[in-house]
């Protein structure tokens, strides 16, 4: 009677007599009843109805329940909204409920604006849950997922299971087919049903569930099962015992009758069998069965500890689906059941177990995760013991169902999930990319993180890798396998930096760590100066100055970036017409020169000045001496670093201290001398000759500012210790004294006198020739 009853209720309701004739309550209760069967299909479509006609706390409760149950994101948003407007009926679980469902599709903005607007309060929120959501979301991981689009299909739920030694992959899906007129019972995984219906699954409103096997050619097969009594043929997992392969999996029997019961359920079981050529035979019951109880589902078996791992909600457990194992014994004997305990079962659900290098992996709803089931992890420790539990986080998670982890290698893994649309669907996602963190600090002359540079992460011809600067100014990116990178590192005045060397080809590393520094460009710095000297009124590159232009130009000729400045002047004699014209023809005279020795005339810009700038006092009307007058008949020689924006630090620089100003200075100095000033035989006067070499190094001191001198004076062995003493002190003065006298501040000179007991030449075992004497007679210039 009761069975016929149920009948009519079907018919009526099919046929629209619910809306015509029946009260909200009977809807309500017909609701409820396909809740308890499972029937979420049902009971989403009676209880939306039944809202329609009268909108109650219970009936949208009802139809965001069943929505969530079939997976259905966007309609749970919906009708977990409708839920929040019933008044005081709701609960904070309810408002919690609704956020959750909002942060499933990316609507916890608006949901928190309705909630605001509506005056509701949000302390049902699981702000544990949310703040893990949205530090995993912010979270870089390595690994980039794709859609397995030579499996999945559009229209059905497909989920990973296994692969054989052959490297066939075995899945599940419920995919279109034309099934058997002979009624089917619509029996899920861990409820009780009783509806009967040949063509689909009252759960789901789709097939049923069947495994199949994706060849490495490409090929997809429907395995075949030597048995006709199974439905729901799911999870398969494969175990090579002895020599023969076999097929573990997950189905319910087909009972349609059980003795002295008029209602029941039957739960699904464990079988195994022979796997092949794509059959499965010999199909064997697991020992520890008992489809009118429990349900045994998702196996896993383990070759390295001969384990077979599966979950069950047999008693005994924390609640819910608990993960086992039982251990092989024999060839097919099995021992009793073990469960995982505590730190991996919860008071939820946990299913799918699957075991990688000492690493248990499996999916939670009873665990804090992001949304549904989440894959976790666990250490295995001592045999069967396990420790850091931990959430995957995304992107192996999302706010949706995950679950199915399957890992066959570092490269090869595999999960399922619904994550894409609103349809509930299950599909497989594998290992695409896998991505290393790119990690790059720049620093500093001080050693301080530059925090505003403009930092490109090139590949290919030119296309960009977008990289993020986190608060501490280090800039972060997400690399590719397989992948050969360069970098260039850029800022405004400044040298920029390419690293050709960073790829993640045979590079296991999760983690790439880049250490840069910004050295300022130099830009217009001089480096080095020279003065060559001419005759009265002429022009033309004396001897000693040809010399000094052949070190000149071979300095341009080594380094391109140096530009060079020519100033000329003349002394004070003749007309000023006539000597701006004469500093024209010798600063002309140089660039021809140096034309003739290589270098570039678009590298050299001339000035002259004619008898403007006198290093002397010896203007018109002065009579001074000829050495005076010498020292103005000069062409000044300075090079300049000329690098353009963007210019890479120069290959023949890159072993220099670039943060010290005078490296670059001292390097190129070295090419010359620096002078040493002689003195006749019992005098401390400055010839003319050193002079001009004086007046070449306050050149290079009046354009750098950063240098400063060491003045040491000597004597040669002939007179007294004290004698010498004195003496060697005013020859390094007189040298002081005339680079102060020439605009040299004292602060940079700093000077010592030796007497006679520092000489080039040790003239006191045997005699010494004049020549010798005189280069003991010397004041040495040291650049400090």
């Amino acid at each position: 009677m009761r069975k016929n009853f149920t009948i009519l209720l079907i018919f009526l309701f099919s046929t629209g007599f619910f809306q015509e004739g029946y009260a909200q309550k009977s809807m309500l209760r017909y609701a409820d009843q396909q809740w308890d069967l499972g029937n979420y299909h049902h009971s989403a479509d009676v209880y939306t109805k039944a809202f329609g006609r009268k909108e109650t706390y219970r009936a949208a409760k009802g139809a965001a329940l069943s929505f969530d149950k079939l997976k259905d994101y966007g309609q749970s948003y919906n009708w977990w909204q409708n839920v929040v407007k019933q008044g005081d009926d709701i609960t904070d679980e309810d408002v919690g409920n609704y956020l959750m469902a909002a942060y499933s599709i990316e609507k916890q903005d608006e949901a928190l604006a309705f909630l605001d607007k509506n005056g509701r309060a949000i302390d049902g929120l699981d702000t544990d849950r949310i703040a893990m959501i949205l530090a995993s979301f912010e979270n870089n991981s390595n690994i980039e997922l794709e859609y397995f689009k030579e499996i999945n299909s559009p229209t059905a739920a497909d989920f990973t299971g296994a692969k054989d030694r052959d490297g066939n992959l075995y899945f599940v899906s419920d995919r279109e087919k034309v099934v058997d007129s002979k009624p089917m019972p619509l029996i899920r995984f861990d409820a009780k049903n009783k509806i009967y219906d040949k063509n689909i699954y009252n759960w789901t409103g789709r097939e049923y569930l069947r495994i199949y096997r994706y060849g490495k050619d490409g090929s997809i097969q429907e395995l075949g099962f030597d048995r006709n009594d199974l439905l729901h043929l799911s999870d398969p997992a494969i175990a090579v015992i002895g020599e023969e392969e076999y097929l573990f999996f997950s189905a319910t029997k087909d009972i349609p009758k059980v003795k002295k019961k008029k209602d029941h359920t039957v739960h699904p079981e464990l079988f195994y069998g022979k796997l092949v050529d794509g059959n499965v035979t010999d199909i064997m019951e697991f020992p520890y069965n008992n489809s009118l109880e429990y349900s045994v589902i998702t196996p896993f078996f383990d070759p390295q500890t001969d384990r077979l791992y599966f979950a069950s909600d047999m008693e005994g457990g924390q609640g819910g689906f608990d993960l086992y194992f039982v251990e092989l014994i024999g060839e097919l004997g099995f021992s009793s059941p073990v469960n995982l305990g505590e730190v991996v079962n919860s008071n939820g659900n946990e299913r799918d177990p699957y075991v990688y290098e000492d690493k248990l992996y499996f999916s939670s709803d009873g665990h804090i995760g992001l949304g549904g089931f989440d894959i976790f992890q666990a250490d295995i420790i001592g045999g069967d013991g396990f420790s850091n539990l931990s959430n995957m986080e995304a992107p192996i998670n999302s706010l949706k169902d995950d679950f199915g982890y399957r890992k066959f290698d570092q490269r090869e893994i595999y999960l399922s999930s619904n994550r894409l649309g609103d349809e509930g669907l299950d599909d497989i996602y594998k290992h695409g990319k896998l991505l290393r963190r790119f990690m790059v600090s720049v620093i500093d002359c001080e050693g301080e993180l530059v925090k505003d540079s403009d930092l490109n992460v090139l590949f290919g011809e030119g296309e960009t890798l977008e990289m993020n600067v986190n608060g501490e100014g280090v800039y972060l990116a997400e690399l590719e396998s397989d992948t050969d990178y360069f970098l260039t590192l850029s800022k405004k005045g400044h040298f920029s930096i390419k690293d050709n060397n960073i790829t993640t080809k045979n590079n296991d590393d999760e983690l790439i760590e880049r250490n840069y520094r910004l050295i300022r460009n130099p830009f217009d710095k001089k480096v080095y100066s020279d003065i060559i000297y001419y005759n009265l009124d002429k022009s033309d590159v004396r001897n000693d100055a040809a010399k000094r232009l052949e070190i000149l130009a071979s300095i341009m000729g080594k380094y391109d970036f140096l530009k060079l400045k020519v100033s000329s002047h003349t002394d004070s004699r003749a007309s000023d017409t006539y000597n701006l014209a004469l500093s024209e023809r010798r600063a002309e005279s140089v660039l021809e020169d140096l034309y003739e020795k290589g270098v570039d005339k678009d590298r050299v810009s001339l000035e002259w000045h004619g008898e403007d700038r006198l290093v002397n006092d010896c203007p018109d009307g002065v009579d001074c001496p000829e050495d005076l007058h010498q020292l103005n008949r000069r062409s000044e020689l300075v090079l300049s670093v000329s690098f353009e924006e963007g210019t890479l630090l120069p290959e023949d620089f890159l072993d220099m201290d670039w943060c010290n100003e005078t490296s670059l200075i001292g390097k190129l100095q070295k090419e010359i001398e620096i002078p040493i000033v002689y003195f006749d035989f019992d005098k401390f006067d400055i010839r003319l000759e050193h002079k001009m070499e004086l007046e070449r190094l306050i050149l290079l001191l009046s354009s750098n500012e950063n240098i400063s001198l060491k003045l040491e004076g000597h004597t040669d062995i002939r007179g007294s210790e004290v004698y010498n003493q004195g003496l060697s002190e005013r020859r390094a003065e007189v040298v002081m004294q005339y680079l102060i006298d020439r605009g040299i501040s004292k602060d940079r000179l700093d000077y010592e006198w030796f007497g006679k007991t520092k000489p080039v030449y040790d003239c006191v075992g045997e005699p010494c020739t004049p020549a010798m004497h005189q280069l003991n007679r010397r004041t040495e210039i040291k650049v400090k």
